[in-house]
């Protein structure tokens, strides 16, 4: 098992989930690379990746028990839950970067778009299994396209 990090460049996937999830300390480190590998290979958005990540942070985190001696009080479970909060943060960044896109609000608009070539082709459509002798009963002036 392998712990990487070289902080002067990030241009790296592993090192930005390092970065996002705050395991850039030697003399602490949190996740192995392959771990984060597993993370990148499982979501390729780096964001959902060190969501995933902060997950098993977090779960690596909750084994630790509370303690206290005295008036000095250790909480393994805080880190746990601050981790859990870390991660539901990124994977909302992930799902927020998100576009909506709703085509074909208008005759032309759905015309365009059927012209654009490089727009993927619908894996159905409206009267795909008309038979040919039914096309002469649809018509433009009902309101349907063909």
């Amino acid at each position: 098992m392998t712990w990487t990090y070289d902080g002067s460049a990030i241009n790296t996937d592993m090192e930005r989930v390092r970065v996002l999830v705050g395991d850039t300390d030697t003399n602490d480190q949190l996740l192995q690379d392959e771990e984060i590998d597993f993370s990148l290979t499982k979501f390729s958005d780096v964001n959902l990746a060190a969501g995933h990540a902060a997950r098993m942070i977090a779960a690596k985190l909750s084994r630790r028990v509370d303690r206290s001696i005295g008036k000095l009080r250790v909480g393994g479970s805080k880190a746990a839950q601050m981790y859990m909060e870390l991660a539901e943060s990124l994977e909302s960044q992930a799902y927020s970067a998100a576009e909506v896109f709703i085509g074909g609000q208008s005759i032309e608009g759905k015309r365009a778009l059927e012209e654009n070539t490089d727009l993927p082709r619908a894996a159905f459509s409206r009267h795909q299994f008309s038979h040919p002798s039914s096309v002469d009963v649809l018509s433009p002036e009902r309101g349907d396209l063909t």
